[in-house]
């Protein structure tokens, strides 16, 4: 079965460091965060990276996998919110470029590109 792995550094944490952290602990727990490599499997062998339902597929399994590494959005504070979301969008991006395919490539800069507007 077709799979790759992605890890993500959530860089996000390294920003609440700066502006975001409302104490010292918090500062604590972000570099915590932000030394832990976490990484997930997407697998995608039973795919058909050819039609654009496979690419949507594949794109929804990674999106899964990078709210599983970075967090849902069930924190209490915005620093944490933001952190959250800034760690999914680059585990997503991270992801795609990984996985080397024009048609997920494509798929994904739509996305942005509509979330953007």
């Amino acid at each position: 079965m077709k799979t790759f792995l992605f890890r993500v550094t959530p860089a996000a944490a390294l920003v609440a460091l700066g502006w975001l952290a409302p104490s010292i602990e918090a500062a604590a727990r972000a570099l915590d965060d932000a030394s832990a490599v976490r990484s997930r499997a997407v697998f995608y062998g039973d795919l058909n990276l050819r039609s654009e339902v496979g690419v949507a597929r594949l794109h929804a399994r990674i999106a899964r996998a990078a709210r599983s590494v970075c967090g849902g959005t069930t924190r209490s504070t915005l620093a944490e919110t933001l952190s959250q979301s800034e760690c999914r969008a680059t585990a997503v991006a991270d992801a795609v470029t990984s996985a080397n395919h024009p048609l997920l490539t494509r798929y994904h800069a739509e996305r942005m590109l509509l979330a953007s507007r």
